[in-house]
């Protein structure tokens, strides 16, 4: 169990880096696009387009994982921290159901208008030029099945029982609240 844990996480922190390197890719683009625009009157064409078609997209939606691997996506827990912590962990884990679920039935709508963006031919127009975007369609499947394999992963575990090689956080192990590495 803890070697898929561990191969899962090199899957999200190359993800991650991907979007990160994104980010990078997209703030040079700008700059050069600023740079062009004001200073040779020359700005680069469909800028706009790329940016919210791809870099923004690969930012957003490929690193998702990463966020349940650490445990920090935002969360209420007014309620359940007066819970006792044999309930606070069951609950945690109704809703990875809850969310494997969603992110499951996300990543083959999301797939199925992938497909459909690709065989329209999808693209934009900027500057007179033609910008196909039905490639950054496939981007959003790919994030949101990485989170629920990383949701299901972490249900395998908590049925299982047997430690996690993925590294992520488990708020319910040590009794005081704070949040401990599961390794």
């Amino acid at each position: 169990m803890r070697a898929i844990g561990k191969a899962l996480s090199v899957v999200i922190m190359v993800l991650t880096a991907f979007g990160g390197a994104a980010i990078m890719m997209m703030m040079m683009h700008i700059a050069a696009d600023v740079t062009g625009r004001y200073f040779f009157n020359a700005p680069l064409p469909a800028t706009i387009a790329i940016v919210s078609n791809y870099y923004m997209v690969i930012a957003a939606f490929i690193p998702l994982a990463l966020a349940q691997k650490r445990d920090m996506h935002i969360s209420v827990e007014v309620a359940m921290q007066v819970l006792p912590q044999n309930i606070q962990r069951h609950a945690y884990s109704l809703a990875r159901v809850y969310s494997a679920a969603i992110f499951l039935l996300l990543t083959y709508t999301s797939w199925i208008q992938a497909e459909t963006r690709r065989a329209a031919g999808s693209y934009v127009m900027e500057l007179g030029f033609k910008v196909p975007v039905w490639p950054g369609y496939y981007l959003l499947p790919i994030g949101f099945f990485v989170m629920a394999l990383v949701l299901i992963y972490q249900l395998a575990v908590y049925f299982s029982g047997s430690k996690s090689g993925l590294g992520d956080v488990d708020p319910w192990t040590n009794g005081n609240g704070h949040q401990t590495e599961n390794i």
